[in-house]
């Protein structure tokens, strides 16, 4: 949506996050099912410090580049590129 420049309603992003957020909890519960307490709470607080230093980063950028037109679009590029290219990688493994 940030790329094409298009506004949407508050409620169609809160629903895009939630299905977001959705897989994303998933994919990262899915990885540490099972483990024992203390591997766990390790993880979890190293996945709260990472997560909260992305999002902090994210926003920084994201607000310098927000000064122009052109910026927004800029950075949804950039995020869709990434999410592609992590896709693609996921599809078609490496040798």
């Amino acid at each position: 949506m940030l790329a094409t420049g298009r506004s949407i309603r508050a409620g169609v992003w809160a629903a895009l996050f939630i299905v977001a957020g959705f897989f994303h909890g998933y994919a990262y519960g899915e990885s540490i099912y099972g483990a024992e307490s203390s591997p766990l709470a390790a993880y979890l607080t190293g996945l709260v410090a990472i997560q909260a230093f992305v999002m902090m980063a994210v926003a920084l950028v994201t607000r310098t580049l927000w000064q122009s037109k052109l910026g927004p679009r800029l950075a949804g590029a950039a995020i869709g590129g990434v999410g592609f290219a992590v896709l693609v990688a996921q599809i078609i493994p490496m040798p």
